[in-house]
């Protein structure tokens, strides 16, 4: 979890049986701080 500019940014890999690399999801959540 890497906090920026009152952002954080939230890194999600999920597995899928069908692909051989992980997919990589990019969730931005804003920090009320």
């Amino acid at each position: 979890m890497i906090i920026h500019s009152q952002k954080t940014f939230i890194i999600i890999i999920t597995n899928y049986p069908n692909q051989k690399t992980p997919h990589y999801q990019l969730s931005i959540i804003n920090c009320p701080l």
